[in-house]
């Protein structure tokens, strides 16, 4: 988008005339974008993946329940995805396999909302609020190892 300072043409992506569904929280994985696709009508969302144009999508995950914001990152060699799942009580790390399959890595118990992962000085990191009525702030996640992300930190 950026190019010498200045902004590039940006070129939205087409829908169609589909008033059914929309497209949000993009994050780029892999040199492709992985997004939220929300059907209005179902109420439920689930996980596409396009190239940069929008074209060749399909979908990379499907669950029972809602899912939305797929926060990835690529660690090394090695790319994650972590899309919200608020809505099952749980959260779940997947690595994305060279194939583009999902390989679940780890799961937290708790309604993470739009639960970002970061790596930083050795320790993994999720940071995300809770999905309740009474409790708001933001918490945080860690661990040293990728799968063992278990404790936690209430910020304000």
């Amino acid at each position: 988008i950026m190019a010498f300072g200045k902004v590039s043409k940006i070129r939205w992506w087409s829908l169609g005339n589909s008033t059914r569904f929309f497209r949000a929280d993009p994050f780029l994985l892999n040199g492709k974008v992985v997004y939220e696709s929300l059907d209005r009508f179902r109420g439920k969302g689930h996980i596409c993946i396009a190239d940069l144009t929008g074209q060749n999508e399909h979908v990379l995950l499907r669950e029972k329940g809602h899912l939305s914001y797929p926060c990835s990152l690529k660690i090394g060699d090695a790319s994650y995805l972590i899309p919200e799942s608020s809505d099952t009580g749980q959260c779940i790390l997947y690595r994305v396999l060279d194939d583009g399959e999902l390989d679940k890595v780890a799961e937290i118990d708790a309604p993470i909302v739009d639960g970002t992962l970061f790596f930083n000085d050795g320790v993994y990191w999720i940071f995300g609020s809770l999905k309740s009525g009474k409790k708001h702030g933001l918490y945080l996640w860690f661990s040293n190892e990728l799968g063992g992300i278990c404790s936690f930190i209430r910020g304000t």
